[in-house]
């Protein structure tokens, strides 16, 4: 069963750098194709999420990077 239909919006973390907003196209064989900017992306729904906020949570570098520009003197040593 799909959790993503046709037409939501999706995000997803790109190389655990930046998080990309798509919108889902097609469900098949239990990838979605997700449609963002110019290009065409085939993803599993574990790398999917409904909001910024999950896609930040997911990722250990993006939480590092969150938590780095909120207090540039917090460092980690």
């Amino acid at each position: 069963m799909a959790k993503y239909k046709p037409g939501d919006t999706v995000y997803f973390v790109e190389s655990n750098l930046r998080i990309i907003e798509g919108v889902v196209k097609v469900f098949s064989a239990g990838f979605y194709t997700i449609i963002y900017g110019n290009s065409v992306i085939r993803l599993r729904e574990s790398r999917l999420f409904a909001s910024i906020e999950d896609a930040e949570d997911s990722s250990p570098a993006l939480a590092s990077q969150k938590k780095s520009s909120v207090n540039p003197w917090d460092y980690d040593h």
